[in-house]
């Protein structure tokens, strides 16, 4: 958040643009760095831990084309009025409901961090989810990331919790948690969430 002259906090507007490929170098492909992946309702971000920002950000959202059939994703979409009928989320009431968009919206962010579908990926995965999220949907996420992608492992955390970590507050706290679909409300308790209250 940005703080103005008078003490207020406000959301940095971020204008969606065309997402450029990024280079996947051999430094990182040597590592195996986790890609991180924060996985919105609205937008979705996708980077490397060894670095403070992500790489790519684009909306979390797939349309077809009326013209060719073409499957557009995220900033792809130019012009999004005339799409707007056919636009899908993989997200539903801040849940992962529709897998093939998911798949869709993977790939998309993949092959922006230059990483190629057609070989297994050698880098664990860490990617948010909304806290509570069902354990039905887990699994299925996890089949994709698995199965798919071939993955070596996968983390699952709430964005607004690893944000806190990354402050390193250690008190108790009510932590807010903003999203496009959803409004969470999570107690810390000696620096721990308190799930069952």
């Amino acid at each position: 958040m940005l703080q103005d002259d008078a003490g207020v906090y406000h959301f940095p507007t971020i204008e969606p643009t065309q997402d450029s490929f990024s280079h996947y170098d051999d430094k990182l492909r040597d590592a195996e760095v986790p890609i991180v992946i924060d996985f919105g309702s609205s937008t979705c971000q996708f980077g490397w831990a060894a670095e403070t920002k992500p790489r790519i950000q684009f909306r979390n959202v797939i349309a077809k084309s009326r013209k060719d059939g073409e499957i557009l994703v995220g900033n792809g979409i130019a012009n999004i009025e005339a799409v707007r009928q056919s636009l899908k989320s993989p997200i539903d009431r801040n849940v992962v409901t529709h897998f093939e968009a998911f798949e869709t919206v993977l790939d998309y962010g993949l092959s922006r961090l230059g990483m190629n579908k057609e070989v297994d990926l050698k880098h664990p995965v860490c990617m948010t989810e909304c806290p509570a999220n069902p354990a039905s949907i887990r699994a299925n996420l996890s089949e994709i990331w698995f199965e798919l992608y071939g993955i070596p492992s996968l983390a699952y955390g709430v964005d607004c919790l690893f944000d806190l970590q990354t402050s390193q507050f250690q008190d108790d706290a009510l932590v807010i948690s903003l999203g496009h679909q959803a409004i969470h409300f999570i107690p810390i308790l000696q620096g721990k969430p308190q799930w069952n209250r």
